[in-house]
This record gives C-alpha cells, structure tokens and sequence, in this order.
C-alpha cells in the first residue's frame, strides 16, 4: 500500500473573531453627574472630618483648662502645707533660741559663783543651773512637704519662679545650719 501524501495542501485556518465593538462614550449627563456624586462624597468627608477634628481639639482644650484648675489647686494645698512647715521651724527654732538664751544666763550663773571667794548661802539656783547646763535640745527641720515636692517632681507646680527659688534655698540654707547645730550639740 502506498500512501500519498499531499504536499503542500493548505491546512483549514478558523476564521478569527471579530474586534469587539468599542465601548459606548459616556454621555455627557452621565459623567457631569458622577462628578457630582464624587464632589458631594468629598464634600461630606470633610466635614465628617472637620467635625472630628473640632471635636478632638475642644476635648484637649477641656482636658487643658481641667488639668490648670488641678495644678492650681495643688499649687495652693502645697503652698499651705510649706507655710505650715516653715512656721513650724520658725517656732522651733524660737524655743532653741529661748533654750540656748537661757543655757547661757546659767552657764553665767555658774561662772560667777565659781569666780566668787564664797559660794552663795542660796545654793539652789547654782544646782538648778547646773542641772540645765547639762541638758541638750536636737532640732529637726519641718520639710516633709519640700521632700515630698522634690521626690514628686511637682515643685514646678509652684508658677512664681521667685518664690519656688526662695524656698530651694530656705530648705537648703536651713539644711546646713541645722547640721552645724546637730555637730555642735553632739
């Protein structure tokens, strides 16, 4: 059997499909009202987002104004609370004074009737002289509040910077002279 092939036969090609047909042009009504929707979302975006931020800046002003009212009143509760320590020494201080005044009206006692050829026939306000002669006072400073306003951080809650400057320096001019008075005493 022979076989015969044909060469150069055409093979059938399938036809092939038509372009498709170009889209309609949108008619002018139609793209002016997408516009328009367009700008009215926008429109209402911003002011959904004006109105946020309206609202966002009058709560941090609220917070603002609540939060000076509160450091206003901390201010005036810890300047009543330093009054009180600072009148507290002061007085302390005071009765020292009072103290050490009379510890040398004594310590003068002593030395005239030691300085004297005779002892006094009265020799009871001598004892009594000695016996106070002996007797030592500690002061201690009132600083609770100025400690708590350091540890705290909330010495800033005092405005005046004068102020805050002239108790800094009360407290640690105070500091030291107490300290001279502890190793004097000791």
């Amino acid at each position: 059997m022979n076989t015969v092939v044909a060469a150069n036969v055409p093979v059938p090609v399938a036809p092939a499909p038509p372009p498709p047909a170009p889209a309609e042009p949108i008619a002018p009504a139609a793209a002016t009202a997408a516009k328009w929707h367009l700008r009215k979302k926008a429109r209402w975006f911003l002011a959904q987002f004006a109105v946020v931020a309206v609202g966002v800046l009058a709560a941090l002003a609220l917070n603002a104004w609540y939060q000076g009212r509160l450091d206003a009143a901390s201010e005036a509760n810890y300047l009543a609370l330093l009054s009180r320590d600072v009148q507290g020494t002061l007085d302390d201080l005071q009765q020292m004074s009072a103290f050490e005044t009379l510890q040398m009206e004594d310590a003068l006692t002593v030395r005239r009737a030691l300085s004297a050829p005779a002892l006094p026939a009265d020799t009871e306000p001598l004892s009594l002289a000695m016996a106070r002669l002996g007797t030592r006072r500690t002061l201690a400073l009132r600083n609770s509040t100025y400690t708590d306003l350091l540890s705290t951080g909330n010495l800033d809650l005092i405005r005046n910077s004068v102020l805050r400057d002239n108790i800094v320096k009360f407290y640690q001019e105070t500091e030291v002279q107490l300290s001279r008075i502890s190793k004097n005493n000791a």
